[in-house]
């Protein structure tokens, strides 16, 4: 008998159709597998800080639909002294973002030592419920090797934030903030990281009457350092920015005081908080730290930091922004930083920017 082969228009159609859903399933999953959390946090005596990121939309003011940008699946090879993990940046806005490019930049350095183990990873699925929200994640210290542990340090290494579908148009907002801490029983063998998220809308967003129950959710991304010869110091500290005039000087300099006499110290942030009097659409987020100055036989960390979160743009009123920052000194008996810095550079109208990047370490360990 012999085959009939159909080759008629409406074949031809539903082959096209057909090969158009499979196009758009597997575009969705790769999009799932860009955006997915990192795997099982692994450790090593290397990490990568955040020293500083802007996002930022090109012409106009926008509401807030996703907002993010994370490292992820760190891995040291100490064959080849280098440390690899994966950059992202997330953005998009409300109706008026389709097509619109946001810029963004990221600043990293990779530090290694003797005297500390790190471990990164996230808290995932962060349920925010009328704009904040918190979650925990348990690990065991032991398959960690957070062993012997003198002090305990926890920062932050990126977040990202997703409103709802129902509410495609997105926030305007007046909250936004993350804080990352930790909690380590060696006795149990636990650590557990502690992770707070904020994405307030205003009453601009609540125009459609679906009252303050609103949702949206969040993912924290962490490294957790412990401490086998050294100290950690947190400095909290907030203050208020009028209008959009730079940050005073007052404000950018940061003088830590920490324990005198260890030889290698960093910075990296424990949180990052904005509040504004009332609801505004976004223009751009900045925070970052400068060069830093310290002294091993004081302890003592001097540097410049700056954080903004900006509505500046056409027809918008100047209004005031509370800034809240949490930095954490680290100082190790011992330690080096990787032979150059991170600075990922670019423009998008994709909403997720994924790089896969590379720091080297001098071919030496660390004394």
């Amino acid at each position: 008998m012999r085959t009939k082969t159909a080759t008629g228009p409406a074949f031809i159609l539903k082959k096209i159709t057909a090969s158009l859903c499979i196009l758009s399933l597997l575009l969705v999953l790769l999009g799932v597998a860009l955006a997915a959390p990192e795997s099982k946090p692994a450790s090593s005596n290397a990490t990568v800080l955040l020293t500083g990121f802007e996002i930022k939309w090109k012409h106009l003011v926008h509401r807030i639909n996703r907002l993010g940008l994370w490292f992820s699946d760190q891995r040291f090879d100490p064959e080849t002294s280098s440390l690899e993990f994966s950059s992202a940046v997330y953005c998009e806005g409300g109706s008026w973002t389709w097509f619109e490019r946001f810029g963004y930049r990221v600043e990293a350095k990779g530090v290694r030592s003797g005297s500390a183990v790190f471990a990164s990873g996230a808290v995932s699925d962060i349920e925010m419920i009328g704009g904040e929200g918190a979650g925990s994640l348990v690990l065991n210290a032991s398959q960690l090797g957070f062993r012997e542990c003198t002090d305990l340090a926890v920062f932050l290494t990126g977040f990202s934030f997703d409103t709802e579908p129902e509410y495609v148009h997105g926030y305007p907002v007046t909250d936004l903030g993350i804080e990352v801490a930790g909690e380590l029983d060696e006795g149990a063998g636990t650590l557990k990281i502690d992770a707070r998220a904020t994405l307030k809308a205003g009453e601009r967003d609540l125009r459609r009457g679906f009252g303050t129950d609103y949702r949206s959710s969040a993912r924290v991304h962490f490294t957790a350092a412990c401490i086998r010869d050294g100290h950690c110091t947190s400095s909290r500290r907030g203050y208020r920015l009028r209008g959009w005039d730079p940050t005073p000087e007052r404000f950018r300099r940061v003088k830590i005081e920490g324990e005198p006499g260890y030889a290698f110290a960093f910075v990296a942030p424990a949180a990052i908080g904005f509040s504004w009097d009332s609801a505004h659409y976004v223009r751009f987020i900045r925070w970052g730290i400068g060069e830093t100055r310290y002294e091993p036989a004081s302890g003592v960390m001097e540097l410049e930091s700056e954080a903004v979160l900006s509505n500046q743009g056409m027809l918008c009123y100047r209004p005031e922004l509370d800034v809240f920052l949490d930095l954490v000194l680290v100082q190790l008996a011992d330690g080096e930083r990787a032979e150059s810095a991170m600075l990922l550079t670019g423009e998008s109208v994709d909403p997720l920017v994924n790089e896969a990047v590379s720091l080297e370490f001098p071919r030496r360990a660390p004394r």
